[in-house]
């Protein structure tokens, strides 16, 4: 969960579309991440969120998955800042 300090949150959809881009990751570890079907999440869909308009939280992604989402926002943020 974010700190509590912090007043945005940094979010990115996730879907239970498969992948349709590049940036698109699809979640190998969504069973333990919490979540109910197999999900993608769209990392070149970013957005922030106001924190307190969030109601709960509906999974935490796996380490292998968070690493898959970072690798995968460094070369979008790579691209987009070229």
């Amino acid at each position: 969960m974010p700190d509590p300090g912090d007043v945005d949150l940094l979010i990115v959809p996730v879907t239970n579309h498969a992948p349709r881009a590049p940036e698109d990751v699809a979640l190998r570890g969504w069973k333990d991440a919490g979540l109910r079907l197999p999900s993608t999440a769209r990392m070149a869909k970013l957005t922030t969120l106001s924190k307190a308009t969030v109601i709960r939280s509906m999974g935490q992604l796996t380490g292998d998955d968070t690493r898959t989402a970072h690798e995968v926002l460094s070369r979008f943020f790579a691209a987009v800042l070229r």
